[in-house]
């Protein structure tokens, strides 16, 4: 038998309160994600600044030395030079003159007798000369003239002496000791006409002295010449 029609339905109750939240522990961290596709090639930058200059490279070897060039052509001929001196003069002899000829001896002609000093000069210096003046001397006979002189060192100073023939040295040099004593020195040398009969000396101490004094020349003279002058009006 269906007894739903003789039931009522109740009023509504009132409504319960609201329950306690509740908190659900945290799930476990997904998996991680397949890779993404690659993204497309970025555009080209722009050209960078210019760098700065390189250090200059070494100095390459030197070249080969070249071949020796080849001869130059003849230089002209050159312009004709000046006249010589005139020669030495001559004389009319008789038949038994001859030319004059100096030999070496002890025979005083010339001398050239000052005291000169010279003070801490190491070369050589010219202090004396006497010129060999004879025009009847033969030029291309052997005439041969002595020379002498003096020379002297001060104490402490060593002097060096030499003869010299037209600015040649020709001598034999000779040294001086440092005892303030003169010394005599000879030698015999050639001469022709004109001739520079020269005395050089040196000192080889700075700030000492050396002097030479006494230069003399000495000859005999072999087979006179005729009158070397003549008076016109006496």
């Amino acid at each position: 038998m269906d007894y739903s029609a003789f039931v009522q339905q109740g009023a509504q109750g009132p409504q319960g309160n609201q329950g306690d939240t509740g908190e659900g522990t945290q799930g476990n961290q997904g998996n991680d994600g397949s890779n993404g596709a690659q993204g497309s090639q970025g555009n080209q930058g722009g050209a960078g600044s210019e760098g700065s200059q390189g250090n200059q490279g070494n100095d390459g070897s030197n070249g080969a030395q070249g071949s020796q060039g080849s001869q130059g052509s003849q230089g002209s001929q050159g312009s004709a030079g000046s006249q010589g001196n005139q020669g030495y003069q001559g004389y009319q002899g008789s038949g038994s003159d001859t030319f004059r000829k100096y030999t070496a001896s002890d025979t005083l002609v010339a001398s050239a007798d000052t005291t000169r000093s010279l003070v801490g000069v190491a070369g050589y210096t010219l202090k004396k000369e006497i010129k060999i003046n004879d025009l009847y001397v033969q030029p291309i006979a052997t005439s041969t003239v002595r020379v002498k002189f003096d020379m002297m060192s001060q104490a402490n100073g060593t002097g060096l002496a030499r003869v010299y023939i037209n600015g040649s040295g020709v001598g034999t040099e000779h040294s001086f000791l440092e005892d303030s004593v003169y010394y005599t020195k000879s030698e015999d040398f050639t001469v022709v006409p004109t001739d520079l009969v020269q005395l050089y000396i040196s000192s080889t101490n700075s700030g000492y002295s050396v002097y030479c004094r006494n230069f003399r020349v000495y000859y005999d003279k072999e087979a006179q010449a005729p009158t070397e002058y003549v008076v016109n009006t006496d």
